[in-house]
């Protein structure tokens, strides 16, 4: 956050979902950021987590293990610049329409999030990864396993 701060002189809020954070963590986030520069929101049902993506300008996965990468989807079916790590199960489900970048690297993040403040992501991406997003949905994931079905009983 600090190379993101030095690199764009852009103000932004760090808004996170999930568990409340240890206080060795806590405490130096809000004191660099301060008390507007932070926002924890803790768990949220699934209607008001619809609310939250709809509400970013950038939703940031920087997970270093991720099962499916359920946040990728969502992000893209809110029509948000998704900026993911580069690691796990991300890539394959982001595809190409996602920003990644190496977990390990802070410098690397703020280079994504400083060119996405800067210079924007265009309408036609966020389209593309809607449609995407909806490509990855239960009910094809379903037809798809369906489908495999009806050849093997065929």
């Amino acid at each position: 956050m600090r190379k993101l701060k030095k690199t764009t002189h852009l103000p932004f809020t760090l808004v996170r979902v999930g568990p409340p954070l240890p206080a060795e963590i806590l405490q130096p986030l809000k004191s660099f950021l301060g008390s507007e520069g932070l926002v924890e929101l803790g768990y949220l049902n699934n209607e008001e987590l619809a609310g939250f993506y709809s509400s970013l300008d950038c939703l940031v996965i920087p997970s270093f293990y991720e099962g499916f990468g359920l946040p990728v989807i969502e992000g893209m079916a809110a029509r948000v610049p998704v900026v993911s790590s580069n690691t796990s199960s991300l890539p394959e489900v982001g595809g190409d329409l996602a920003f990644y970048f190496d977990p390990h690297s802070p410098a690397e993040l703020a280079s994504v999030l400083a060119k996405i403040a800067t210079e924007g992501v265009s309408a036609e991406h966020l389209n593309l990864a809607y449609e995407r997003a909806k490509s990855l949905s239960w009910r094809k994931c379903l037809e798809g396993i369906y489908e495999v079905y009806q050849k093997v009983l065929d």
